[in-house]
């Protein structure tokens, strides 16, 4: 029997595709991409075609699995209810829940994947990660300049005259924005890339800018110098709605382009050449990326960029903004995740997770639960936190493949995937949301994680707490204040909804929601978590540790795939990769290390080392080493076992980019 239902991408990505599901003989066959969504209809992208391939592979894993004596042997799923309430019930009796550390991740997203979470708050509250993987000094950094995150809808992009892409590769991470860039340059608008690789959006661009990693501050605290010795200022709008200008311009004052051009290698005259295209050139629209906020530094980054918008007047108008995310949605829905249940707390955070575990006392960590996630391979030093999973007594890990945590497991739970159940997908960076309709049943013993807690909620007689609904009554549950704005679950399941509130102008009305009701360049709340209340160009880490440099000169950096999502996406089978990953320097630096294409090199940090494959390109700036994200450790991968434990500035967030390393040419010799 054939046939297609209509269901949406998980993946925590800015476009969020609309798919049609072909299905054959119970098996997903194909996903297009459905002409019914407004911003991404008609095409999808590598990632979405490539779930076709991880839904049937044969190294997906559809049964339980128990670790006896080192080795993966099948159970059945009453043996694995029965050993973690039994394991559960006498950490909960000896230490309490803060016992259990629980990591819920994005791997997966929709409404109906927060049972894990909802789980561990009846249970009385774990211990969680705290900050952010991803965006999490960026998010601060708004919160403090705006009040909120805000984004305007990208069909509002062909009423720039000037867009900046800073630190955002939309050929890559956000394919269906690109037709609106593309007609704004029709009509007239010049494209800016700034970054320090020469990524495949320079295609797009009038002009790239690229700076050395880490130092976007500076370039844009020179570029608010220029805007304001060149008096390209809308006073009206400072005056009206701007806190702080007096402050800031006395910082300002000292970071000529001069002064900037030692610090990014930037020249001082291109860099007052951008500022005024910006600040002549209106409305201009600024698209952040997150590689900008993945350093020490990186939330006054993200602050220094808003402020050249606030500067102009680039706030609150069409065609203009600083676009990074927002979250409208979460403003309209239910959380099912239960937070209201929680009766202890205690965080460590992501970014020193791998020491923090092993710190973790009163009570000590005597259990892991993951979800939707790959710690190991995605969190810094990566065999510190191996050696963490290795000491805690009890692990388990709910996915579709054994990777890296799961091997460190004693119990995998085989869970569906998203064309394996229904659920409602909302996005934080375009204002749809949509509806995923099960195409398929769970192949094997998959189950969903509804069911999965479900069950252990009963095994704790929790279930009153939990609650016993469908999932079709708990979709309504979360989408229950959508009813009074003339939306139901059967508006989801006609098409793409938009978010009712969802502003096509982000501030428009120029009602901030900052203490002062005006955009902050002076924030008392800044002040409190940082020491500093205005934005400017923050310290580095290992980037501004020149003893460090000596022994490891090269800046490593380590972007995001265009074939994948990080690794909870990344499976290699169904990857032409070689064993090792790719490691990208400019042809300067291979030629100084007698490397050409296609040898094995040792790549080599503070923490840790690992073997690449040398591909020699003028896209990456000398100085630097560039190695993708996401493969896996047991499959020659794992980059983050490079990366050192660096919180940013704010935030909670994780400096991945914050690294130095070395490369030397592989011998027999030369590693273990």
């Amino acid at each position: 029997m054939t046939y297609t239902v209509n269901s949406a991408c998980p993946l925590d990505c800015p476009d969020r595709c609309s798919f049609v599901v072909e299905v054959e003989n119970q098996q997903v066959t194909k996903v297009t991409g459905s002409k019914s969504h407004p911003l991404t209809g008609g095409f999808v992208c590598s990632k979405a075609k490539h779930q076709v391939a991880r839904q049937n592979s044969p190294d997906r894993v559809t049964k339980p699995l128990i670790k006896r004596n080192g080795a993966w042997q099948p159970t059945d799923w009453e043996t694995a209810y029965s050993l973690i309430k039994e394991k559960l019930t006498g950490i909960l009796e000896n230490h309490g829940p803060k016992a259990i550390l629980h990591f819920s991740g994005g791997g997966s997203e929709g409404l109906l994947q927060s049972f894990d979470q909802r789980f561990f708050n009846v249970l009385g509250g774990p211990t969680r990660p705290s900050g952010c993987v991803c965006w999490g000094s960026g998010l601060r950094a708004q919160e403090y300049d705006f009040g909120a995150v805000y984004f305007h809808s990208w069909s509002d992009l062909v009423n720039a005259r000037t867009i900046i892409l800073w630190g955002r590769d939309p050929m890559v991470t956000n394919l269906h924005i690109v037709p609106f860039i593309k007609e704004a340059k029709a009509k007239g608008a010049k494209v800016v890339v700034i970054n320090p690789l020469e990524v495949e959006s320079v295609q797009l661009a009038d002009y790239h800018v690229a700076p050395r990693p880490g130092t976007d501050g500076a370039l844009a605290m020179a570029m608010a110098h220029v805007l304001l010795a060149e008096r390209e200022l809308d006073m009206d709008f400072i005056s009206d709605h701007v806190y702080g200008f007096e402050e800031f311009v006395k910082r300002a004052k000292d970071c000529s382009p001069q002064w900037a051009q030692e610090i990014t290698g930037v020249p001082a005259e291109r860099i007052r050449e951008l500022a005024l295209l910006y600040g002549k050139n209106k409305p201009g629209a600024i698209l952040l990326g997150y590689g900008l906020q993945r350093y020490s530094n990186g939330g006054q980054t993200i602050r220094a960029i808003d402020a050249l918008a606030a500067l102009t007047g680039n706030i609150g108008v069409p065609g203009g903004g600083v676009n990074y995310g927002h979250r409208y949605w979460k403003m309209v829905i239910n959380s099912l995740a239960g937070q209201e249940f929680v009766t202890e707390t205690r965080t460590i955070p992501f970014a020193k997770m791998a020491s923090g575990i092993a710190a973790a006392q009163d009570p000590p960590i005597k259990a892991i639960f993951v979800s939707k996630f790959n710690p190991i391979t995605q969190l810094p030093d990566s065999n510190l936190l191996k050696q963490a999973f290795r000491g805690v007594e009890f692990k388990v890990v709910l996915d579709f493949f054994l990777n890296d945590s799961a091997e460190e497991a004693d119990l995998f739970l085989p869970v569906a995937t998203s064309f394996e159940q229904s659920d409602i997908i909302l996005n934080s960076w375009n204002e749809y949301g949509l509806y995923a309709e099960q195409a398929i049943p769970p192949r094997g013993e998959a189950k969903t994680e509804l069911e999965i807690f479900s069950r252990l909620a009963g095994e704790f007689g929790l279930q009153d707490k939990f609650g016993t609904y469908s999932r079709e009554e708990w979709l309504q549950l979360a989408i229950e204040p959508l009813r009074e704005l003339g939306i139901n679950l059967e508006t989801f399941k006609g098409g793409p909804v938009r978010c009712p509130i969802f502003e096509q102008v982000a501030w428009e009305d120029r009602k901030f929601a900052t203490p002062s009701g005006k955009y902050e360049l002076f924030s008392a709340g800044a002040a409190e978590e940082t020491g500093d209340p205005l934005p400017g160009y923050g310290a580095l880490g290992p980037l501004g540790d020149e003893e460090l440099a000596r022994e490891y000169p090269l800046q490593l950096m380590t972007p995001h795939p265009k074939f994948s999502l990080h690794s909870s996406f990344f499976t290699p089978d169904l990857q032409d990769l070689p064993n090792h990953p790719i490691l990208r320097l400019h042809p300067d630096e291979g030629k100084g290390r007698y490397l050409a294409k296609g040898d094995r090199a040792i790549v080599e940090t503070s923490v840790g080392e690992m073997m690449a494959v040398v591909e020699l390109t003028a896209g990456v700036r000398p100085g630097m080493a560039v190695i993708l994200e996401g493969s896996w450790i047991k499959d020659g991968g794992g980059v983050n076992r490079l990366i050192s434990q660096v919180e940013a500035d704010m935030g909670g967030g994780t400096a991945y980019y914050d690294c130095r390393c070395q490369v030397r040419k592989y011998n027999i010799d030369s590693i273990e």
